[in-house]
Formats: C-alpha cells, sequence, structure tokens
C-alpha cells in the first residue's frame, strides 16, 4: 500500500494493530483505508511526522527554552532553540530522544536569538 515503513502486528481475533510514522493525515487516512479494504479488525496508531516536530518543540518549552521545529525527512526533525551549553544541549537531546520515541533522527540546532534580541530587532523595523 505504499506505506512500508510502518510496522504490524498481528494479534489474532483481536486484529492487526499498525504503527509508525507517516509524511501526513492522508498516509494515515490509507493505512486506515487498507484495514477496512481487507476486512481486517485491528487499530492503526501511527504519528505524523509534524506531530513528531511538535511533540520536539513541547519537550524543548517543558524546559523553559523557545524552539521551533520543522520535519527534515520520516522520522526526522529538526529542532531550532535559544543558545544552550553543553551540558544543556545533551540533557534537551535526551528528553527529546525518551519523550518523542518515534523519532529516528533529530538535528538540533541552538542558533535562535533570545526572546529580547528578538524583540530590539523587530522594534527596529518598525521605526
Amino acid at each position: 500500500a505504499g506505506l512500508a515503513q510502518l510496522q504490524t502486528v498481528d494479534h489474532g481475533p483481536a486484529g492487526v494493530s499498525v504503527t509508525g510514522v507517516v509524511a501526513n493525515d492522508a498516509q494515515r487516512v490509507k493505512a486506515q483505508d487498507v484495514l477496512k479494504a481487507n476486512y481486517v479488525s485491528g487499530t492503526v496508531d501511527v504519528q505524523t511526522v509534524g506531530e513528531l516536530a511538535s511533540a520536539s518543540v513541547d519537550v524543548a518549552r517543558i524546559r523553559g527554552l523557545q524552539a521551533v521545529a520543522r520535519p527534515i525527512g520520516l522520522a526526522a526533525v529538526e529542532l531550532r532553540t535559544t543558545p544552550l551549553d553543553p551540558d544543556g544541549r545533551a540533557k534537551l537531546t535526551q528528553a527529546v530522544r525518551t519523550d518523542v520515541p518515534g523519532l529516528k533522527r533529530l538535528v538540533l540546532r541552538d542558533d535562535m536569538p533570545p526572546p529580547d534580541e528578538l524583540s530590539a530587532g523587530l522594534e527596529e523595523l518598525v521605526k
């Protein structure tokens, strides 16, 4: 069905469970449709890469960081944060990998300007 990246487990009479990461909601629906079309009962518990990006941002924000993220591939996310020291970088990387288990690749860039610098730059633009 073009969704080779998904994993399926046959639970016998309980049906099939489908897990993994897809590019978008359309692919999630496609996985659900494949089960229905084959009259197979079961559950589809897949995440989109956009959901992985959002979850990565949430992990950073819980730790008090400004952050944005974008998908850069299937199960791969680029997470940008305000500057971190090496220890903070290591802790954030570990936290994201622990709290976002579907993520296979994380690119962490800590080059976002701090909020006060960003505000000052915006004020200069409107003058």
